[in-house]
């Protein structure tokens, strides 16, 4: 038998799901897909394979597995313009197709300083071919989520609406995933998906390359036979593109904290918690 969600990672990109991945799946009561990004309610392509597809993602729900879930950050974005649907074919109305699909489900956020995921996410781009011409951060901030994306507060009311605050657990890049605290940001992840919380897994201490791991999904390349030698050659594939990039300058970093300011207020508030931004 197929197995069911209990939980999804939503996000945000580049604000450490990957390293929240590694952890969980060490756990021996949680279980997940192979892939660590099914993109099945924010592709539209993929949500046409059906549930049928997206629940044989999952292991059998064997003995003492307590919760299964995948981890997909694109999910929290969600207040998407036309344009950028169009460009990334990404779904409208998330929050609605996984409340009305799984209301019990329990969610994880992870968010990040949006300037610095913002260039990260550029490079990320660049570096995938998604923005040809060499475009400044600027000129290319309305593509494919590069600024939206970090609104945080827009993406999170929308979530609200379809599912109840509590069930949400919404952790911050820069103090909760950070080595000292990541120990007990584990145990507050583990205790809100219900599994033991005192497991401790291995390389807490460690980050994940997010930026190669997505292109070996996006290419298909995880699971090939010669990962070994493409984890060691896409690095530096990813290196020589972002020396290619245009270096963001201090000047487009303070336009990018002045578009955001707003927008952090409001999450502040709407969080009840002071950012680290």
């Amino acid at each position: 038998m197929a197995g069911r969600p209990t939980f999804l990672v939503l996000g945000a990109q580049k604000a450490g799901t990957t390293w929240l991945a590694h952890m969980a799946t060490q756990h021996p009561e949680i279980g997940a897909p192979g892939e660590k990004e099914l993109h099945f309610f924010d592709k539209r392509d993929r949500y046409r394979l059906g549930f049928e597809w997206y629940e044989a993602q999952f292991p059998p729900r064997a003995p003492g597995i307590r919760a299964m879930g995948e981890f997909t950050p694109n999910y929290l974005w969600v207040d998407t313009t036309p344009e950028e649907r169009r460009e990334s074919g990404h779904n409208e109305d998330i929050p609605r197709l996984v409340g009305t699909a799984y209301p019990d489900l329990r969610l994880i956020v992870s968010l990040r300083d949006p300037v610095t995921r913002a260039i990260s996410a550029y490079y990320h781009l660049l570096a995938a071919g998604y923005l040809p011409g060499r475009p400044g951060i600027l000129e290319a901030a309305t593509h494919r989520g590069i600024l939206s994306m970090g609104q945080y507060a827009r993406h999170l009311q929308a979530w609200f609406e379809h599912i109840p605050r509590e069930r949400f657990l919404i952790l911050v890049y820069e103090e909760d995933i950070v080595a000292a605290h990541a120990p007990a940001t584990l145990q507050k992840v583990f205790r809100h998906i219900g599994v033991r919380d005192d497991f401790r897994p291995a390389g807490t201490d460690k980050r994940h390359n997010a930026r190669r791991s997505n292109l070996e999904i996006r290419y298909g390349l995880a699971n090939h036979p010669a990962r070994h030698l493409i984890r060691r050659f896409v690095p530096d594939a990813i290196k020589n593109h972002r020396r290619l990039a245009v270096p963001v300058s201090q000047s487009e970093k303070d336009e990018l904290a002045r578009l955001y300011r707003p927008y952090n207020e409001e999450l502040a508030a709407l969080l009840g918690r002071r950012l680290p931004w």
